[in-house]
């Protein structure tokens, strides 16, 4: 086999990122957007010494779980990787994703329960982050190509809510009215970098993301904005930096509203630009539901990585103490005033690093609360530091309940935790259908 042979092959598994792998000579090659089971026709475009690449140019077998594209940019744009699979394939596949990683990093030997999946597979995004190019001396909305930074124009992506798709239109048509400049990498010249849009069903906030300190003929804008008869807000956000970061710390308030409110189990908070929120409402609820149910009335617990506060709240409501720990200071300024706002007496927040703050914590409790001592764990992607992962084994809570946005951190994190806890469960959540990405809550339990 060699580059651009074209090759039979039948499709026997998964890698990570959702692509279906076949085997020539025993050699693994790997072919996007295909179904185990099938046999498809592809052109090598990759060779290496352990494995290939393969371009999908027929589907010879179909699978019965393969499904019409439902957007005209699949295959050509990153946002999206499995939309040629049925809801059933793509639960199918992220559990065995959750359960390779625990295995083959975790060393542990635990079968996930079933992929919950409670959402629609469209229109399920409440933030949109959209970045822009130019086309024909005209600015396009898009994302990027995989592995690039070329964007592929996307002026109605399935995935996003109806209401983010007005929002961008909106804002497309004032970006070409005034002519604005689009930001290029190369050169670090360039106005305009990114729209990110955050919804509630019936208001939004709308932050562009510039290369400088003001909007020109902003007014317009929020004209434009107002034809949507629906409340919003309006911030810039300055980003002069050389990065692949969206945001800079630098947010600025031009109209309307400066938050969205919610409100979750009885407790009201607000929602800035730069404030986490999971992405699709309605699986986040189902996951932190079932997250809590861990957890018992005796319980002392300690939420790291805790945020702005939510989940530390809604702790509160349900166990003895809630302590939450976050490393920013800002967001404990948020924690503290969502406590007031909500008059929670048996929550207590803490600014710090959670290796230095979670022991110092531990010795002050008594006897009892420490013989109730539980963690909660909801880390980024990069999972958790091993200097806060060595301080939970050394104060050796009864159990910990560990959210994860990456099966691969989440197995190698319990792998450093396993001599003092053995993962007792593991369900993966559909927090983002049609994409490649899976959510997982795994309880561990301390070994007697």
């Amino acid at each position: 086999m060699k580059k651009n042979d074209i090759v039979e092959i039948l499709i026997d598994s998964y890698a990570d990122g959702g692509e279906g792998v076949g085997r020539i000579d025993g050699l693994a090659v790997f072919v996007p957007f295909t179904i185990k089971g099938e046999l498809v026709k592809a052109k090598i475009i990759l060779l290496k010494k352990n494995y290939a690449v393969g371009k999908l140019l027929e589907v010879l077998t179909p699978s019965e779980n393969r499904v019409d594209f439902a957007c005209p940019n699949f295959t050509k744009c990153g946002g999206c990787q499995l939309q040629h699979m049925d809801d059933k394939e793509e639960d199918d596949f992220k559990k065995q994703k959750v359960e390779d990683a625990l295995r083959r990093i975790g060393k542990a030997d635990i079968t996930p329960q079933n992929t919950v999946n409670v959402s629609e597979r469209i229109r399920y995004r409440n933030k949109l982050e959209m970045p822009f190019g130019e086309i024909n001396g005209k600015i396009v909305p898009g994302f990027f190509a995989p592995y690039s930074h070329r964007v592929v124009p996307t002026t109605n992506c399935i995935i996003q809510s109806k209401l983010s798709m007005d929002v961008l239109q909106k804002f497309t048509a004032f970006a070409n009215e005034v002519q604005l400049s689009v930001y290029n990498e190369e050169t670090g010249k360039g106005l305009l970098r990114h729209l990110v849009v955050r919804e509630n069903g019936n208001s939004f906030l709308a932050t562009v993301v510039l290369n400088g300190k003001n909007l020109p003929k902003s007014d317009l804008l929020i004209a434009k904005f107002k034809e949507l008869n629906v409340d919003f807000g309006l911030y810039i956000n300055v980003n002069t930096k050389n990065t692949n970061v969206v945001f800079s710390d630098d947010f600025r308030h031009v109209f309307g509203l400066q938050s969205l409110q919610y409100e979750e189990d009885g407790i009201k908070y607000s929602v800035y630009p730069q404030s986490f929120l999971q992405v699709n409402d309605l699986v986040a609820k189902r996951l932190y539901d079932d997250a809590l149910e861990f957890f018992g009335e005796k319980d002392v617990v300690i939420n790291g990585y805790s945020g702005a506060g939510l989940l530390t709240a809604r702790l509160a409501k349900k166990v003895k103490k809630a302590y939450g720990i976050e490393i920013v200071k800002e967001c404990t300024i948020s924690a503290d005033k969502l406590k007031e706002d909500n008059g929670i007496d048996n929550m207590f927040n803490i600014t710090g690093d959670c290796a230095v703050e979670m022991p110092k914590l531990i010795k002050n409790l008594s006897v009892e609360e420490k013989e109730h001592l539980a963690v909660l764990l909801d880390p980024p992607r990069k999972g958790v530091e091993e200097s806060i992962l060595r301080a939970i084994l050394e104060v050796n809570p009864k159990k910990i309940v560990y959210i994860s946005c990456n099966p691969s951190t989440l197995a190698r994190d319990i792998a450093i935790l396993s001599p003092n806890y053995s993962p007792k469960s593991a369900t993966p959540y559909n927090m983002f259908p049609q994409t490649k990405h899976v959510e997982t809550v795994a309880c561990l339990e301390r070994k007697e």
